[in-house]
């Protein structure tokens, strides 16, 4: 039960700090803002979080889903079109089709090596 209230509390944090960097870009159109603004915002953004425990977990759970679905659909359709192409048929390893997965044994490209 502890993990699920800091788990609030970080998801306030970040907003807090995002409501830091942006009120910054608004008004100096340049740099970081100052560290006492953002563990100030940061504090208040968690503090606002626990007291609006309920809508924080919607919210999150809906970006967190929404986020999910984006990327599965995006590997779905990359998975698809190059198996239309021809390209990665021998492979089952779905983890092996992304970026630099045959980096560590020397292949010169992802579709050179059998994953």
């Amino acid at each position: 039960m502890f993990a699920y209230f800091v788990g609030i509390a970080l998801v306030g944090a970040g907003l807090g700090a995002l409501v830091a960097h942006v009120g910054v870009e608004q008004r100096r159109h340049r740099g970081d803002p100052p560290a006492v603004a953002v563990v100030v915002l940061s504090v208040l953004g968690s503090i606002g979080a626990m007291l609006l425990q309920r809508y924080v977990i919607i919210v999150a759970t809906a970006f967190g889903g929404a986020w999910t679905v984006i990327v599965g659909g995006l590997a779905i359709c990359r998975r698809s079109r190059r198996r239309a192409r021809g390209v990665g048929r021998r492979r089952l390893d779905p983890v092996s089709d992304y970026a630099g997965a045959g980096a560590e044994r020397g292949c010169r490209s992802r579709g050179s090596c059998w994953g």
